[in-house]
Formats: C-alpha cells, sequence, structure tokens
C-alpha cells in the first residue's frame, strides 16, 4: 500500500509522479497539525480531492469513542471499504463514496494516501481517549469535578448570553460513613455506583451528571428554572429512596439530600458563587432531617 503506483496507473488518472509526491507531501504535513480525528478527516477529504474526486467519506471508530461517527460530504451509489489498522490495534473502518464507480487505479492511489492518514488517526484518537479519561470518574462512570468546572463555567456563560435559566443539584448520600463502617467500603463503591445510575436514569438527555467528591454528586440542568429543578430531584430522591442492596451483614437503604440553586442570568453570577449556593442550601436539607430537598 505504501508504494506509488506505476506510471502507467498515473497516466490514467491524469496525474504525474512529481504531482503525487507533492499531494503525499501537503497532506502529510497537514495531517500533523491536530490530535481531533474529525479534523483530520476533513483535511484529508480535501486533500484527497485534488488527486481523486470523491463524493464522501465516512469513518467509524471502533474504540468506543462517543462520537464514533463521522461523515464528510454525502453517501453515493458506489462505495469502497478499508479497515484501518496500525499493526497493532484496529482502529476502525473508513468508507469513500462516489456517484461512479472506482478505477483499479483510484483505488491504488486510494490506499497509498490512506496510509499517511492510519498513525495521526491512531495518535489523534489515543489523545482523545486519554483526555476523556482524566475528565470521568473511574468508580462510577460520571463526569469528576474538573469536567463539572468546564461544564459550569460553559453553561453559565451560555445561560447568561441567552438569557435562560439554569440550575444545578448538589446532593449528598445520607449517613454514608455509617453503610462504610457497618457494610464495608466495597458496599459502600456498590451504593455510589448504584446513586450514579440512579442519577443517570432520572435525568434528562439535556441534563449533565458528575461525582463532585467523595459521596457529594452535582447535576447540571440547563434552561431548567426553580420549578423544574424540583420535579427532577424529588424523581432522583425518590429513585434512590427505592434502592435496596442486600448484604449478608443487611440491607442497605441509602437516602440523599439533595440542595437546588438556581442563576438569575446577571452578570454577577460565576460558577463559585452557584455552587455555594447549592452546598448551603445542601446544609439546610441535611439540618432539616435529611432525606429531603430545599432550595
Amino acid at each position: 500500500i505504501g508504494h506509488l503506483p506505476p506510471t502507467a496507473a498515473l497516466e490514467k488518472v491524469i496525474i504525474s509522479a512529481e504531482q503525487l509526491v507533492e499531494a503525499r507531501l501537503k497532506l502529510a504535513m497537514q495531517l500533523q497539525q491536530s490530535l481531533d480525528p474529525l479534523h483530520l478527516l476533513a483535511s484529508f477529504y480535501r486533500g484527497l480531492q485534488a488527486v481523486i474526486a470523491v463524493d464522501g467519506i465516512k469513518l467509524e471508530l471502533y474504540n468506543g469513542h462517543p462520537d464514533n461517527t463521522w461523515l464528510q460530504g454525502r453517501h453515493c451509489l458506489h462505495s469502497c471499504s478499508y479497515r484501518l489498522n496500525t499493526g497493532n490495534e484496529l482502529i476502525g473502518e473508513i468508507i469513500f463514496f462516489r456517484s461512479k464507480r472506482f478505477a483499479d487505479t483510484e483505488l491504488d492511489l486510494l490506499e497509498t494516501f490512506l496510509c499517511l492518514l492510519v498513525f495521526p488517526l491512531n495518535n489523534a484518537v489515543q489523545y482523545q481517549k486519554a483526555v476523556r479519561m482524566t475528565l470521568i470518574d473511574p468508580l462510577t462512570g460520571l463526569g469528576n469535578r474538573l469536567a463539572l468546572d468546564h461544564s459550569l463555567s460553559r453553561d453559565l456563560r451560555l445561560a447568561q448570553r441567552y438569557e435562560t435559566p439554569l440550575s444545578i443539584l448538589m446532593i449528598d448520600i445520607d449517613h454514608f460513613k455509617s453503610i462504610n463502617d457497618r457494610f464495608g467500603h466495597r458496599c459502600g463503591d456498590e451504593v455510589l455506583t448504584a446513586v450514579a445510575h440512579c442519577l443517570q436514569q432520572a435525568s434528562r438527555s439535556s441534563d449533565a451528571c458528575y461525582r463532585f467528591g467523595g459521596e457529594e454528586f452535582t447535576v447540571l440542568l440547563p434552561a431548567t428554572k426553580v420549578e423544574g429543578a424540583l420535579i427532577i430531584a424529588e424523581r432522583i430522591r425518590l429513585m434512590i429512596a427505592g434502592l435496596r442492596i442486600v448484604r449478608k451483614e443487611g440491607v442497605v437503604a441509602p437516602t440523599i439530600s439533595i440542595g437546588i440553586a438556581s442563576g438569575d442570568n446577571s452578570d454577577s453570577d460565576n460558577e463559585n458563587e452557584l455552587l455555594d449556593r447549592a452546598d448551603k442550601a445542601l446544609y439546610l436539607a441535611k439540618e432539616g432531617g435529611r432525606n429531603r430537598i430545599q432550595v
């Protein structure tokens, strides 16, 4: 695949060996300038058009990337596909679309250019995977405190710009230390995981759940006023109140307390102030008897 096609093949696609070398060199340099898979695909698509007319490219990654399918251009009747492999790892599959069939000489050129894409793409995929891992709590699979800080800052700016509401839930598992003391830390981890699952199940697709730290969790509710936040908070509270984790020492029935704060779209709102208000509401909920919600 890495060799240049023979001169006769180049003549059939109306490109000289010198032009091909120049196109390969230019594309190789472009593919070294980003660690974003989508940006790499766009650069590859543009570079390929200088040599072969292609109507669309579809890339599907196999590594569990959350956005694992991208399309540049459009689907057409005719297509050819290749599995991308570094030799040690299968990265994914790439499909080329065109309204007319690819000639054998064009397929040779496609394979030649694919060699330029494989390793930069693999580097980008591994980098993005490493970045995602720094933002995920390994126990619960939720976003961690760093991810919360990024998301809250962005969502608050958007709420202020478009004058939309933003609410936040601060959640704490009641008497979590006694659960650890009585049933052990493995049971405590099981409770944390179960609570995290309930948060995801009870939240909307537009909401985002995070492990704030220890036994505390946070849920961001974009475009949500206090009234809507109360409905979601109560749904979460009831779902977790129905949890039963059976251990040989007994049954664990965790409950949570929830504090709610909402932004008022003023420029004085900031991430720390909003978190502080949610934290104060949580404190009042716990002081008021736990297993309850406080605005």
